[in-house]
């Protein structure tokens, strides 16, 4: 697929799977191209088919590098590189349907701008995700995506110290968090710049946090606590008339012990009363998953139960 852009793009090879089968084994005894079908040494409907598919994803996030000591060097020129091929091959740019990204203080005067100009370059991006970004950037974020604005974003995960990033997404309908801290910055700009979100997930904070979230989103479909939030907090979303699912977290480590837990129980009866005024579908579930997983201990195997809500 021919492309404009002077640099030199990955394309998939020319062979399919049935002609590398008539590659010689050993290196030493020749064959001849020639003696191909044609329609195994031509496969432009091949790279039709997976060139798309080659670039749905862009994710300056992932490296072969084995430098670990700079890792934020890695990221950051990865990111430049990136920008800079999304940007000047607008069919490869066109393809992209999700973004990954990792933000340091490392050069962000050269760094940030790239990748604002990254996304403003990706026509059909619907997913951004923002795997981690310093906790001291909140202020260098504002400076370099103040005035930005990606209305194709739908989807975006983020730490909450990257909320100056939500702003310039005034479209996105589902919001990760995805660090396990206070989340009154990103409730703060949802209510100010976010009017359409209908799915939050991981979500955190204290009861005046929960009280403001549930105000904040009028179309709220989905909610999903990584937690085991209080019956007190989870009250606060019993005005919401279109929420029909809820997720949250059990501190048990069995099902058993959880269905036995008067707390827990409460606090599935009270999602239950909630979801119940939606229309559709309503669904409330727990969930349990060891964290020791990430600790590199022996994690205990995790479990999910969930409860049709009938009228």
């Amino acid at each position: 697929m021919p492309l404009k852009s002077k640099k030199r793009v990955k394309q998939l090879p020319l062979e399919t799977p049935k002609a590398a089968e008539l590659v010689p084994a050993s290196p030493n005894k020749g064959f001849n191209l020639l003696e191909l079908p044609l329609e195994l040494i031509t496969c432009k409907s091949w790279r039709y088919l997976f060139f798309p598919l080659l670039w749905e994803r862009l994710e300056p996030c992932l490296t072969h590098s084995k430098n670990v000591g700079t890792w934020y060097k890695v990221y950051g020129e990865s990111l430049i590189r990136k920008s800079s091929l999304v940007c000047e091959n607008p069919e490869i740019a066109s393809h992209v349907r999700s973004m990954s990204v990792i933000l340091s203080r490392y050069s962000t005067d050269t760094v940030l701008p790239a990748c604002v100009r990254a996304i403003e370059a990706l026509p059909n991006i619907h997913t951004l995700q923002i795997i981690r970004t310093h906790d001291k950037m909140a202020t260098v974020l504002n400076n370099h995506f103040e005035g930005h604005i990606f209305p194709q974003v739908r989807t975006i995960t983020l730490p909450g110290h990257a909320h100056n990033i939500l702003r310039s997404c005034p479209e996105v309908r589902r919001i990760i968090s995805n660090t396990r801290m206070n989340s009154t910055t990103l409730v703060s700009v949802i209510a100010k710049v976010c009017k359409k979100v209908e799915e939050v997930e991981g979500f955190r904070g204290p009861e005046s946090v929960m009280k403001r979230l549930a105000k904040a989103v009028p179309n709220l479909r989905s909610i999903k606590f990584d937690y085991p939030i209080p019956s007190s907090d989870l009250q606060h979303f019993y005005s919401l008339k279109k929420l029909s699912r809820i997720t949250f977290c059990s501190k048990h480590a069995t099902e058993e012990h959880a269905m036995a837990d008067n707390e827990c129980l409460a606090r599935i009866n009270l999602a239950k009363n909630i979801v119940r005024k939606a229309e559709g579908r309503r669904n409330v579930t727990v969930e349990y998953y060891d964290d020791n997983r990430s600790q590199g201990l022996t994690p205990c195997p995790g479990w999910s139960r969930a409860f049709n809500v009938d009228i």
